[in-house]
């Protein structure tokens, strides 16, 4: 039996339960028969046992109920003649809040504890079990089903424990009884109330209440901890309990089931083993971190198939997933209609150009649609499904000012892909509309300036032109909330129909009379601004059922889950709701505030609904889709094959002679990538006929293969020498050694012949699921010193020890292995020397340095006298050599690695730098502008790579770095981020592993960013480095120049310094042809500090350098002409730039002249030449007055014929432009990324 556990209203089904007959058996008895000391009330008795855990959270329990005084419910429970409580009209309505008071004590209980959940009731009945002998039945029984009733059709019975189950406290549960008989898939919902009763007052009653869908997983429920076993002889009066419910040792067990109908199969489901497809026919899409928000919208775009048809057919043949958007789409499409299982966004997500932060960051969905429309619509030019979006989804509305007294109208016309509708203070879809088309009076100051006519009374006002055939409208969830000073969710409950005639708002035409529109998907927000949950209701087919997607599981819904349940509220009477589930203790309705409601709605005209929403046919979809999926199938399904079949292979790694002389470091090979991979040849080195495969790849001085565990030494040692063209060949285990080195250590002799590789493995090596590491030594080049080959003897093995040799070349900074040999362990230093000369074909008096390479950090020189068992040689040991170099040779080298310590140590300390330009820097910005050729060895981008010790100091590294760029080392600054302020300060004992700021092992690529300084670094000590955003003469000439100015100076340096750097630059250099600067001296530039996008402080030229704050950014001008040739009346306000809101502000803010009298149309032209957009550009910007300090979110936008002199003032208020930021920007406390596609 399982514990009832209480859900949360937006997920109703309860926990997995496990299996009580696991701990307890499965042993029944007969009730009727055993149990003589209890009434029973109905037919025979099986039993069953299953556990739970209790979990107070989906329980509700009531201490006792005495009301005796209510009128007679006609609902009142009476007892049969077999003892039990029976409720008249068993399948009638059933007893709810709203029912009349019953007298009852067990009514009461019933309708102050079950919850009207809206669900229609299929049956209802009370059964009571009357319990003569408590102290028999809890010491003859662990359990106890009682006997079985009938409810709805179905048998129910309770199950009791009666000291427990596992528990002190009375465990209580209730069982479905016909599980035997049922059908696969079986579900029946059900809500009930369990109770202890006194046997003589029914006033004395302890109840719980759950709800549960009852299947062949979970065929009971109820509850372990019940009540404590103590409390059951115990009167509770404060709890109401006035008397023991357990008396003379009798007690009362009832159970009130409400059997409730399942109107969409999945009811309080698990969800366990749960498949979308089966049940919906649909799919869902999975989460990268948090993209549910794009998950709802694209199932929305992908079930308007209209737009499903048009994405398939943009030409996407030739391209690749993760650089097309459009083919991206169609895949992720394309396997929504044919995948089993949910279909995943990362290739989609690539496309868009995003790494992994971006899919852990939730974005707006509004403008995330219109951002992939944008990009699909060029896909779409030129093609069959050109046009496709604006047909679909693209209306058209007027804006229009008319005079009441004069026959004068101004309008403008424009199209619009969504409408954006007022939650706050609307409460229905229809409210919004009429606020959207609401005339605003335009009189007293306010008059309007119409041409010919002067100062005029006139209403302002929108109307619609046309509707699309899919209606986007957009809830504005999200506003500012001036008193918190950020952005806050609207919860306020708004309506919206499932079909609305929107012909009021459309003007006079022959489009009024289709305006009839049917919803077709409701998405929906949970949570609040810092975080939450998106999802999407959709009614995929004209008449079909609703269906919830909610990333990667799509469920059937009940059409008021869909709407009326996200209406929202979070004031007011419709704020709370009733919670299905309410937790213990709970003796009124419960209720919780609504977080969930709908943000964007989705209505398709009813005229078009059939042909918007036809199917979507196999020959709509291009033929290369199936194709590249069925061959990506293949890829996994080979992928899997491979795991499936990897406890039969492993991987062995092989070296020999020829292969080591291919590495040139540490050890005798590389048998690790350098990112530790497992990159390797997938395939078994010979086919099935023995023929050879193709060489696997190799890494340094090895080579790895995939063989079957069962190959034995002999196949493979015959394969091997066919492999490396030898006659014979000797295989060494090679063994790691606690000093992190691999050397050869034990030989497997003839004798092993016939083992198997995965016995070699365990007989040889501690770890036997380490890759086996082989060394396969040509017998033809086994000598010992004296060139005899080694004998075959046990005692000779036992006395030899097989020794490498690597030679270095200190002129070449060059280490190579020329092979191996035997050494005697009673030989010596010396006697190595002349097998040396031999194998190197040097004269016989070349004096030779010997070492031991023991580890990276650890090379000893051998002492000539020491044998080499003294010497601790060992099978597998490497020693190097090197010609001893004379005085002079040594001067005449310019590397510092003359002899192998050194170059083991330039080895264990390189590493290979790369070297960028800062961007900002005037370096990165000169290379963008093609003003400066880049040195040999350095490409177009300024990046360079420079192999470097890290003990390396500063100073040597800015030599090394100055001598690629050609510049003065001092004039160097480094920095070890691209833009952030982690500046490196020069100072001389600083090494270059501290300036990358790395480990012992860098394991990602090093990379510094550097940039050319104008003044030596010495000199910064005293000078203030200040990065100033210059503005010309319109805003996208705006240019970063960076001044250096004395601590202690004034913003007058900071003018000259500008007017140095820009005054005499060429014009041809600027991007629009234009000088930044004229020649009109210093004082003509204005210098301001920005906080926020905002203008925080202009600057006098007096004023104190020290004083300007690190965290502020510089703006600076030369102030434009327009300001010397005002005139009366004329006056300077400060614009800034926003996004929907103002919380969102973006861009460089500026200071722009207002004219006298100007209509805003005139004024326009001039704001459009200050900016420097194209007419199209321009068009988006919608312009607005806002004060400096906002005192409320609404805002009223300009239109042409207003008067900005007479509207704005000029200390009081700004100019603000609304308009899409396509820059990083601040929200919400953090920084996120404006949403770009960029492919």
């Amino acid at each position: 039996m399982t514990d009832n556990t209480m859900q949360i209203p937006d997920a109703p089904h309860p926990m997995s339960p496990s299996s009580a007959d696991e701990q307890m058996g499965s042993e029944e008895t007969n009730g009727l028969e055993q149990m003589p000391g209890v009434t029973i009330t109905a037919g025979a008795n099986e039993n069953k046992l299953e556990n739970t855990n209790n979990s107070p959270d989906r329980n509700t329990q009531i201490k006792g109920i005495t009301d005796k005084t209510s009128p007679i419910s006609p609902m009142s429970n009476q007892e049969n003649e077999n003892g039990a409580l029976e409720s008249p009209g068993g399948r009638g309505s059933p007893i709810t809040p709203n029912s009349p008071t019953p007298r009852h004590p067990i009514d009461a209980t019933i309708q102050k504890m079950v919850p009207d959940m809206g669900y229609p009731t299929v049956g209802e009945y009370t059964f009571k079990w009357h319990i003569k002998s408590w102290r028999e039945l809890s010491s003859k029984s662990e359990k106890e089903y009682g006997p079985k009733f009938t409810c709805a059709g179905y048998q129910w019975r309770l199950l009791c424990f009666p000291r427990g189950n596992s528990v002190d406290s009375l465990s209580l549960y209730l069982d479905f009884a016909d599980k035997e008989t049922m059908e696969e898939g079986w579900g029946v919902c059900a809500q009930f109330l369990l109770f202890v009763a006194n046997p003589h007052d029914d006033s004395s009653v302890h109840a719980q209440y759950s709800s549960h869908r009852f299947d062949s997983t979970e065929s009971d429920w109820g509850f372990t901890k019940f009540l404590p076993l103590a409390k059951l002889h115990q009167a509770d009066p404060a709890n109401g309990i006035p008397r023991p419910l357990i008396e003379d040792d009798q007690t009362v067990l009832m159970a009130y089931v409400r059997v409730i109908k399942d109107e969409t199969g999945i009811l309080w489901h698990s969800f366990k083993d749960y498949d979308s497809k089966k049940v919906t026919g649909y799919v869902g899409l999975k989460n990268q971190g948090a993209t549910c928000y794009m998950n709802s919208l694209l199932q929305s775009l992908y079930l308007t198939n209209f737009f499903r048809k048009s994405v398939f057919q943009i030409p996407t043949e030739n391209d690749e997933p993760s650089q097309s958007v459009a083919l991206a789409l169609q895949r992720v499409f394309y396997q929504l209609m044919t995948s089993d299982t949910p279909v995943g966004t990362l290739e989609l997500t690539k496309s868009f150009g995003w790494d992994t932060i971006d899919a852990f960051m939730q974005h707006d969905v509004q403008e995330f649609n219109r951002v992939l429309q944008d990009n699909l619509e060029g896909k779409m030019k030129g093609t069959p499904a050109e046009n496709a979006i604006a047909k679909l989804f693209v209306g058209k509305m007027k804006s229009y000012i008319k005079c009441v007294d004069v026959d004068y109208e101004s309008s403008r016309t424009e199209n619009y892909y969504d409408i954006q509708l007022n939650v706050k203070g609307c409460k229905t879809l229809e409210e919004s509309f009429k606020e959207y088309c609401a005339e605003e009076t335009m009189e007293g100051e306010n008059k309007y300036m119409a041409e010919g006519f002067g100062l005029q009374d006139a209403r302002k006002g929108v109307k619609f032109l046309d509707f699309p055939p899919v209606l986007h409208l957009q809830l504005k969830r999200f506003e500012y909330d001036i008193k918190k000073g950020t952005l806050v969710k609207i919860n306020d409950r708004h309506e919206f129909p499932t079909e609305v005639d929107l012909s009021e708002f459309i003007e006079d035409g022959e489009e009024k009379k289709d305006m009839v529109y049917k919803l077709h998907g409701v998405l929906v927000h949970s949570g609040d601004l810092s975080g939450g949950h998106y999802c999407a209701f959709i009614k995929p087919e004209p008449e079909g059922k609703w269906l919830k997607f909610d990333d990667d599981r799509v469920i059937p819904v009940r059409e008021t889950e869909a709407t009326e349940d996200n209406f929202g509220g979070e004031s007011g009477p419709n704020a709370m709701v009733p919670i299905r589930y309410p937790t213990p203790g709970m003796r009124g309705p419960a209720t919780y505030k609504r977080f969930t409601n709908a943000y964007m709605l989705v209505y398709i005209r009813a005229s078009a609904l059939n042909e918007i929403l036809a199917p979507v046919l196999p020959e709509d979809v291009p033929e290369h889709l199936p194709q590249r999926l069925e061959e990506e199938r293949r890829r996994e399904e080979e992928r899997d094959r491979e795991m499936r079949e990897s406890h039969l292979y492993l991987k062995v790694h092989v070296t020999s002679d020829a292969l080591m002389r291919e590495h040139h470091a540490f050890d005798l090979a590389e048998f690790e990538t350098k990112d530790n991979s497992s990159s390797y040849d997938s395939t078994p080195m010979f086919s099935r006929n023995n023929t050879p495969k193709p060489p696997p790849p190799t890494k340094s001085g090895c080579r790895t293969f995939r063989l079957r565990k069962a190959m034995t030494i002999r196949e493979f040692r015959e394969k091997m020498c066919e492999d490396l063209d030898i006659k014979d060949c000797n295989l060494w285990v090679m063994s790691a050694r606690q000093n992190r080195t691999t050397r050869p250590d034990t030989l497997i002799s003839a004798e092993d012949d016939n083992l198997k590789l995965s016995d070699v493995r365990e007989k040889h090596l501690a770890h036997n699921r380490s890759d086996l590491k082989l060394y396969v030594e040509d017998t033809s080049m086994a000598v010992r010193l004296d060139g005899e080959r080694p004998t075959d003897s046990k005692e000779a093995k036992d006395s030899l020890f097989l020794v490498f040799l690597k030679h270095y070349d200190p002129a070449k900074m060059e280490i190579t292995i020329i092979g191996h040999t035997y050494v005697k362990k009673t030989e010596t230093a010396p006697d190595i020397v002349p097998f040396i000369l031999h194998q190197m074909e040097w004269s016989a008096n070349t004096p030779l340095r010997l070492f031991e390479e023991i580890r990276p950090t650890m090379i000893e020189e051998i002492k000539h006298k020491m044998t080499f068992e003294n010497a601790e040689i060992v099978n597998g040991d490497i020693i190097a050599f090197q010609r001893d170099l004379s005085p002079e040779e040594l001067e005449s080298m310019p590397n510092p690695t003359r002899a192998v310590p050194d170059y083991y140590d330039w080895l264990l300390y390189k590493v290979s730098v790369t070297f960028k330009p800062r961007p900002n820097s005037r370096d990165f910005k000169a290379i963008q502008n093609k003003e400066n050729q880049s040195p040999a060895g350095v490409n177009g981008d300024g990046e360079f790579v420079i192999e470097l010790s890290k003990r390396m100091q500063y100073d040597a590294v800015a030599e090394k770095v100055a001598a690629e760029l050609k510049v003065d080392p001092l004039k160097i600054r480094f920095s070890m981020e691209g833009t952030g302020p982690r500046m490196i300060k020069r100072k001389t004992e600083v090494s270059l592993l501290e300036m990358l700021n790395a480990g012992y092992i860098q394991s990602s690529p090093a990379v510094l960013y550097y940039e050319t300084l104008e003044v030596p670094i010495t000199e910064l000590d005293y000078k203030k480095f200040l990065t100033v955003n210059f503005l010309g003469p319109t805003l996208k000439d705006e240019r970063t120049v960076e001044v250096f100015a004395n601590k202690t100076g004034t913003v007058s340096e900071i003018q000259e310094a500008l007017v140095q750097k820009l005054k005499h630059e060429a014009s041809g250099d600027k991007p629009n042809g234009q000088p930044l600067i004229g020649s009109r001296g210093a004082s003509q530039i204005r210098v301001w500090a920005v906080t926020s996008h905002k203008i925080d402080k202009e600057f006098s030229a007096d004023y104190p350098i020290a004083n300007i704050q690190d965290y502020s950014t510089l703006y600076a001008e030369e102030i434009p002409p327009e300001e010397d040739e005002m005139e009366k009346g004329d006056f300077v306000v400060g614009c800034i730039h926003f996004s929907k809101a103002l919380i969102n502000a973006h861009s460089a803010p500026f200071r722009f002249v207002i004219k006298h009298g100007e209509r805003f149309e005139q004024t326009k032209r001039r704001l459009q030449t200050r900016l420097g957009l194209p007419d199209k550009e321009f068009a988006k910007i919608k312009f607005t007055v806002v004060p400096h300090v906002p005192l409320s979110s609404k805002m009223r936008y300009l239109n042409d014929d207003d008067v900005l002199s007479d509207s704005i003032e000029e200390k009081n208020e700004l100019l603000a432009l609304d308009h899409p930021d396509r820059t990083i920007r601040s929200r919400s406390g953090g920084m996120e990324k404006a949403i770009k596609i960029f492919n």
